[in-house]
């Protein structure tokens, strides 16, 4: 649509509607209805007219008619082509758009296509302009298909000449590993590229469910008790040897490492190992011992700092946070992931307990299974373990932050996942209606403020009863304020407030579900971090920034929209 072309635009040319109003003679207020689809120009109108010759003017006087030219798929920088490319560009998808009528398997296809295409093109170096040439299609087309509006369809003539064209410039560039890295695999041929692009991806679907199951755990989630020591199972007798070989060498290594850890009163223990889980995660009896020891550490009020690595999958992330969520909620863990984006060939491990020992390894990736992993105890080397452990820490960034209360991410557009109907989404009447001035002193606390103006959107999913008056429901808990059960006219007047509030700002999308998500939880997402707020016990935010974790979070919102039939029941 016109409204989602020109939103695209202005934030790639990085200019707001205010200034490019100034550009095109306009009124500020003009170009905002345009962008949030209140009002189309005529195509061949004086107001498109106006608006496409403030852009090339923008972009000539700030150094961005290269970035024009890129977006628009056209070569010729001349203002009468330009101008023209611009315009078409602009209604391309006005006619027939894809992505509406596309059901909601071909649209995660399309989606995981468009990913995978803009990753590889970033890869390979290779513009959309060349690859079009190489390609014989349209520029336009190869931008559409990286913004994932179109998908060759399988097995065509169009799929199998950007699939070769893409490997075969990969394969010049001696880049297969990092393409392999991309895959998620250890080897890759033409064939199992061509599979990876344009098959439906079973990452993308696997990220929906990871974060799905994520949240389920932090909705439920009781940290570990401290004051209590849980029963600790058979141990055997640590196996004391400078070299330890293999994955069962690496957990015997780990158990005379933890022991001694619970039984010294470490004071530290610092973490890191970028190898595949399987050596903690594949033995459910070895499992089971970890968690017991490292319980027995938070008990014994050792500080731990993990790294994990930015280059794991979701299902791996998904795993380990699994494993320490508990331990998190303890307060005595600090999480990071390495904001370092290597591709690495070798793997490495380092556990190590300032001034008592470290398993430092160190391997061709996929040898771990036979590799050799030595146990210092020198305070020579450890001193210089603990530097270069401190030194990857100041690369890092908090992969989860666990913060008492209620901490929402900043961003000028969020998507929000309700637990029940949101009470800054009230009119003054209805909340008035209550009778209760502790109410109405939470809802002025909250009441949205959206402003048309900015940038920024809310979507909002928000969980619909069909029977209020059996279910109880209770207004949104506000920390500090007393909660109050609806009365059926009333949560039909909020929903129908919700309903006006969208009607008069297009920057708020309400999207209403039939059952709800989850009981204790509420989600704000942003493209760069995600709150987890669980509302009881005690409130408590599970914050990260984690990309992976923000797209998987971003995803499986794109699924509860697809799988919403919110038109059928409002």
């Amino acid at each position: 649509m016109f409204a989602n072309q020109l939103t695209l635009l202005l934030d790639t040319l990085e200019v707001s509607g205010s200034d490019l109003a100034g550009y095109a003679q306009m009124d500020r207020t003009a170009i905002s209805r345009m962008k949030n689809g209140s009002r189309q120009p005529k195509h061949d109108g004086t107001s498109v007219k106006k608006l496409i010759h403030g852009i090339i003017g923008y972009c000539s006087e700030n150094r961005k008619t290269d970035t024009l030219l890129e977006l628009t798929g056209t070569e010729d920088p001349s203002e009468e082509e330009l101008s023209q490319a611009l315009l078409e560009w602009l209604y391309e998808d006005s006619s027939a758009d894809d992505r509406n009528t596309a059901s909601p398997a071909e649209r995660v296809s399309t989606q995981s296509f468009g990913t995978h295409l803009n990753a590889v093109m970033n890869l390979a170096g290779i513009s959309n302009i060349r690859l079009s040439q190489l390609v014989y299609a349209d520029a336009s087309l190869i931008s559409r298909y990286r913004r994932s509006q179109r998908r060759p369809k399988s097995g065509s003539d169009m799929a199998m000449r950007i699939c070769r064209v893409l490997w075969e410039r990969i394969e010049k560039a001696d880049r297969i590993q990092e393409l392999c890295d991309l895959m998620m695999c250890n080897e890759a041929d033409e064939q199992s590229f061509y599979a990876w692009l344009f098959e439906s991806s079973p990452q993308a679907q696997t990220e929906d469910i990871t974060a799905e199951k994520l949240i389920s755990l932090m909705n439920t989630a009781v940290a570990v008790p401290q004051a209590v020591r849980q029963e600790m199972p058979a141990l055997p007798e640590s196996d004391i040897r400078d070299i330890y070989h293999g994955t069962a060498g690496l957990r015997s290594a780990v158990l005379r490492f933890l022991k001694d850890a619970v039984q010294q009163h470490v004071q530290q223990m610092f973490l890191y190992s970028d190898e595949n889980m399987d050596w903690l995660s594949g033995d459910p009896a070895f499992f089971r011992v970890w968690a017991a020891l490292m319980h027995a550490c938070v008990v014994n009020h050792t500080e731990i700092t993990i790294i994990h690595h930015v280059n794991r999958n979701m299902k791996e992330l998904n795993d380990a946070v699994a494993g320490w969520l508990p331990l998190y909620l303890s307060g005595m863990i600090s999480s990071y992931f390495c904001r370092r984006d290597e591709r690495f060939q070798f793997t490495n491990t380092m556990f190590l307990i300032p001034g008592m020992a470290c398993i430092r390894a160190f391997h061709v990736r996929g040898l771990e299974s036979e590799g050799v992993y030595h146990y210092h105890t020198d305070r020579e080397s450890l001193g210089q373990f603990e530097k270069e452990y401190r030194s990857l820490i100041r690369q890092a960034s908090p992969l989860f932050a666990i913060l008492p209360g209620m901490h929402l991410p900043e961003g000028s557009s969020q998507v929000i996942i309700r637990n029940t109907l949101p009470l800054g989404t009230m009119s003054e009447e209805t909340v008035r209606s209550f009778g209760h001035d502790g109410l109405y002193r939470a809802w002025e606390t909250i009441r949205y403020q959206l402003d048309d103006n900015s940038h920024g959107s809310i979507k909002e999913f928000i969980p619909v009863s069909q029977n209020c008056t059996e279910e109880q429901i209770c207004t949104e808990p506000v920390p500090g304020f007393p909660q109050f059960v609806y009365i059926e006219e009333q949560y039909q007047q909020h929903i129908s407030d919700i309903r006006n509030l969208a009607a008069e700002h297009n920057s708020y999308h309400p999207v209403f579900l039939k059952h709800q998500t989850f009981d204790n939880v509420q989600i704000f997402i942003t493209d760069t971090k995600v709150s987890v707020i669980r509302m009881y016990p005690s409130l408590i935010t599970f914050e990260t920034s984690h990309p992976q974790m923000c797209r998987a979070f971003l995803d499986y919102a794109d699924r509860l929209q697809q799988s919403s039939s919110a038109e059928e029941t409002a």
